[in-house]
């Protein structure tokens, strides 16, 4: 009779194991994959996108140089009425990696 109870204990000590480790795992990838500069240019995107989007088509940054891309924030900042800081972050959209695909891809998408 013990036999039985045994394998079971040792079954269920198996799978907590199991389970700590996917557990571990997935805490240890989310932690070391994490990068501040994903989650800043996300959230340069939604400024802009936000911001930008409510009066016209998002613009390709990398249509214009980074100094006509900033002299175009500026201007338009004026009547978008957006604050300092907003206007900061659209202007490093220009810096944000793949930015053109995502342009692209929102415009399609909110057409």
């Amino acid at each position: 009779m013990t036999y039985p109870l045994q394998y079971k204990g040792r079954l269920n000590t198996m799978k907590t194991k199991i389970y700590l480790s996917f557990f571990i795992l997935i805490i240890s990838v989310l932690y070391f994959t994490h990068s501040p500069e994903i989650a800043a240019a996300g959230d340069a995107f939604s400024v802009f996108s936000a911001s930008c989007a409510r009066c016209h088509v998002l613009r390709n940054p990398k249509k214009y140089e980074k100094a006509v891309w900033t002299f175009h924030v500026k201007r338009m900042s004026k009547r978008a009425k957006i604050t300092a800081s907003q206007k900061q972050t659209i202007i490093s959209v220009w810096d944000i990696d793949g930015i053109s695909e995502k342009v692209a891809k929102w415009n399609k998408k909110n057409k």
